[in-house]
């Protein structure tokens, strides 16, 4: 069977639908966007970004915190109420660099190691190891929860466990403090000579 002749016939057709499925996407918070849907502008010295919405001809202004002009595909992520705008730059750096190569490794126990031996970030792997092993506790009890979650049958209760106790709300919040902790940012910019060179 060559490929696309399948189309011509209304049997292989059935059973090309059947058991050779599409993809579905998941994700509910984001749209990816082509340059065609979407325009950028200043307006009272801010700029904005103008994007398609459901009512033909209307657009969605979202005041965007940047200067430099997006271009290209973008990603809008609804996050907690935040619209997050992600999109591709070039990146043109007109620095120096100098004659000396230098190797960068990086890893789990410290963030990187030069190639001269000096460790950056120790202690990364002791922050990360506990984090590890909290969440997976924390997964293992929601995974209890989704099971009981199955077996009630009163609407009310189903709804309520899933806001109460299966929700995103903490577990998203305390990942953004760990990311943001001033623990691991002291550990990665606690040296900073190898941008020296």
């Amino acid at each position: 069977m060559c490929t696309k002749n399948f189309i011509l016939d209304p049997y292989l057709r059935r059973l090309m639908r059947k058991y050779w499925k599409p993809g579905k996407n998941h994700t509910f918070n984001q749209i990816v966007l082509e340059p065609g849907s979407y325009k950028c502008f200043s307006h009272n010295g801010k700029n904005y970004i103008e994007v398609i919405s459901l009512k033909r001809g209307a657009r969605i202004a979202i005041p965007i915190g940047t200067n430099y002009s997006i271009t290209g595909q973008i990603r809008l992520i609804l996050r907690e109420g935040q619209v997050e705008i992600h999109y591709t730059i070039d990146n043109t750096d007109e620095r120096a660099c100098g004659t000396i190569e230098l190797g960068i490794d990086k890893g789990y126990t410290e963030a990187f190691v030069d190639s001269e031996g000096e460790f950056y970030g120790k202690g990364l792997g002791t922050i990360l190891s506990k984090e590890s092993d909290s969440l997976k506790k924390k997964y293992q009890r929601r995974n209890k929860i989704k099971a009981v979650l199955v077996q009630v049958e009163h609407p009310k209760k189903a709804k309520r466990i899933r806001k109460k106790n299966l929700g995103r709300k903490k577990l998203n919040t305390r990942l953004k403090q760990l990311f943001s902790q001033r623990s691991i940012a002291l550990l990665i910019r606690r040296k900073r000579s190898f941008a020296k060179i």
